[in-house]
């Protein structure tokens, strides 16, 4: 039998503060039972080495029906108990947590994650440890800060599986695994959990093309979009690439405008003469961000790789014309190790501590945000990670590492709800897009759990496991070089090698006449006071109308602006009271 399972990898820990629901005592409905042949060959299974040999590659696995728990409840413990057999001295055996969300699934054991024929694994208990006489019961916690149960309630299942080696001396018979309970503790969800989600209204899914024809990159895309030849037209710079070869970066060019983006062909990136290349493993090829590495003014190119490691391209070319050079690897502290953050590096520069220096914040597969600060050693630029580890430090969650869930992180590191403060948007190996509003500080992130970002009102979850890539750009322009609206989009790369382009869509406000910032109908002191509040705010997009000189900013002179028009406004209008 075929069982679909989608399994997260990290719990969800929010900040409010829910009620207790329940406790659920769910039985499996189904599992294998391994069975030990009566003869190896000429021999009896009673045999010890050939008895070995055969229980050691053994797998049991267990399906629980998990209908009865509302999807809007968290899980917040766990606990597994399956029923064995002693037939060993002091044997002892591995659990693990696995999932295909594709239905294909077949068992493999060991897990390797480069490569992508075996299946994904995620380990929740390391050892089991039995030594009693007969059938018992054996009882052990799942370590919760690996696994959220969100998407198996959603799927209204869970399936786990106990696996090999098996230490000591072995008895003919069954392979000693029986039925198996799952008791799950939950608690009810936050009120104000669907908020978070308010903050990206994106519309439909659209599939980005050149000449005509959707884009498709060779493996696994990872798209930006932003100015590569200074002619203010954002162009298309997609990572490309697999564990089937060296991974390159291609170019599209904007040959539309401003306002209707087009693509014809692409050209590599190109890095001492040739195409850039970059290691490729897996799912994932190069990795690259257009960024400012040095103080010469001229775009270089930043790659995250596969192996764990982020390369740093120099631009020997122009800014318009990038060249690069053959790259060297990203060092942190003072011994000069290269920044590692396992496997899967998905960087992003962005100054994270406010210190007007910027920082690396780099995703991994290990589904955290590992986070490289920008030391005073050289006075930022080219910036220096001397205090910073291999693995640097970690985004915060409820007082734990941040877990982004089912693995690979792939942060982008922006205020996404307006409210000054710099929020973390981030892909994962499901297809989703998970936002984390940031309860902490501008110059000290924090979080607390996450909402998953929809399109269309339903959430963002491309097919099987595509590793979501997300960036986030404005895809239109006005005109004169800049957006159209100041309502984000967001393009995703994935497994396909595709690029699907996400549109928000702007709340629609009711028209007013200039000056009337509350919309009440009247200009008066209130509309003074909104105004003044909006003073030198840098996205006047979000200010009511308060640009009243249409130049971008809100400035003094919106304010005498205002007044003129309060002014003019008295004359049309009763006197009042003030």
């Amino acid at each position: 039998m075929k069982v679909k399972l989608c399994i997260l990898t990290a719990v969800l820990l929010l900040g409010a503060a829910p009620a207790f629901a329940d406790t659920y005592s769910i039985e499996a409905f189904q599992f294998s039972l391994p069975q030990l042949a009566d003869y190896v060959g000429e021999n009896p299974v009673g045999d010890r080495a050939d008895t070995i040999a055969q229980i050691g590659n053994e797998q049991t696995w267990y399906c629980f029906d998990i209908t009865e728990i509302p999807d809007s409840e968290q899980i917040v413990s766990a606990t597994f108990t399956v029923r064995m057999q002693d037939y060993a001295d002091d044997a002892s055996t591995q659990r693990t947590l696995w999932y295909d969300p594709d239905d294909d699934w077949a068992f493999s054991w060991p897990h390797d994650p480069d490569d992508e024929a075996v299946k994904e694994v995620t380990e929740l208990v390391a050892v089991i440890n039995f030594n009693h006489d007969g059938w018992t019961w054996i009882t052990t916690d799942v370590d919760i800060n690996r696994h959220d149960w969100s998407k198996d309630l959603l799927d209204n299942y869970v399936t786990l599986m106990l696996t090999g080696p098996l230490n000591g001396y072995y008895s003919f018979g069954d392979a000693g695994f029986d039925g198996a309970v799952l008791e799950l503790e939950t608690l009810s969800a936050p009120v104000d959990k669907d908020d978070k989600t308010k903050v990206l209204n994106l519309g439909p899914e659209e599939i980005i093309q050149a000449n005509g024809v959707d884009i498709e990159v060779p493996g696994y895309s990872v798209p930006s979009f932003v100015d590569w030849n200074n002619d203010n037209l954002n162009d298309l710079v997609i990572g490309e690439g697999g564990g089937f070869g060296d991974a390159k970066v291609r170019v599209y060019l904007n040959v539309g405008t401003e306002s209707e983006p087009a693509f014809a062909d692409y050209f590599y990136a190109q890095s001492e003469g040739s195409d850039l290349t970059c290691p490729a493993s897996g799912c994932m090829g190069c990795f690259p961000r257009a960024v400012y590495w040095d103080a010469d003014m001229r775009k270089d190119l930043l790659v995250g790789q596969a192996d764990g490691t982020v390369n740093i391209f120099l631009n020997n070319g122009t800014d318009s014309n990038p060249v690069f050079d053959a790259g060297q690897l990203i060092k942190v502290g003072l011994e000069g190790q290269n920044l590692d953050v396992g496997i899967r590096a998905t960087p992003t520069f962005v100054d994270w501590d406010n210190d007007s220096k910027t920082d690396l914040v780099v995703g991994a597969f290990d589904s955290k945000i590992h986070i490289y600060l920008n030391c005073d050693c050289s006075g930022g630029i080219p910036p220096s990670f001397e205090n910073s580890s291999p693995s640097g430090i970690f985004a915060p969650e409820d007082g734990w590492d941040l877990v982004v869930p089912s693995n690979r992180s792939s942060p982008v590191i922006l205020d996404l709800n307006g409210d000054g403060k710099k929020d973390l948007l981030t892909g994962n190996t499901e297809g989703q897009l998970l936002f984390y509003k940031n309860v902490g500080t501008d110059s000290k992130p924090a979080f607390s759990g996450y909402s998953l970002v929809k399109s269309n009102g339903v959430a963002i979850d491309l097919p099987g496991m595509p590793r979501s890539r997300p960036f986030v750009c404005y895809w239109m322009g006005d005109g004169h070089f800049g957006p159209i609206d100041t309502e984000p989009d967001v393009l995703i790369g994935s497994g396909d090698g595709k690029v699907r382009l996400y549109r928000s869509i702007p709340e629609t406000k009711t028209k007013t006449k200039a000056g009337d910032l509350d919309g009440n109908g009247i200009i008066d002191l209130a509309d003074l006071a909104l105004l003044i509040s909006y003073l030198y705010q840098s996205d006047c997009g979000l200010c009511d109308g308060a640009d009243l000189t249409g130049d971008g900013n809100v400035t003094k002179d919106d304010v005498h602006r205002f007044i003129d028009i309060f002014l003019l406004s008295l004359e049309q209008q009763p006197l009042k009271e003030y």
